[in-house]
């Protein structure tokens, strides 16, 4: 992993659980990047989904498009039902 001094590092003194998503139609990280960079969380749990638009009926996801309101509602409960699987005794309730 290049670019910002000190960053693997950081990376590896995580002690939360990290949950890695990559869409296979990114164009700005590639696969191999984005498990190079989510390879660095050495300290920590890690959960790397490697994850097509088509899984989810969509014709496109690319690097931004996860956070797209118009996703909100197929993409955006798979987080959810992790950040509730990391917290059990939490309750989360999904915005209507």
């Amino acid at each position: 992993m290049t670019g910002e001094p000190g960053a693997r590092e950081a990376y590896a003194q995580a002690r939360f659980p990290v949950l890695g998503l990559t869409f296979s139609d990114d164009e700005l990280l590639m696969e191999a990047g984005s498990r190079l960079l989510h390879d660095a969380y050495t300290g920590t749990e890690l959960d790397y989904r490697v994850l097509s638009p088509q899984q989810f009926g969509l014709n496109r996801v690319g690097h931004f498009g996860f956070f797209k309101a118009s996703h909100e509602k197929v993409l955006w409960p798979m987080v959810i039902e992790w950040l509730h699987g990391q917290s059990p005794h939490t309750r989360v309730v999904p915005t209507q």
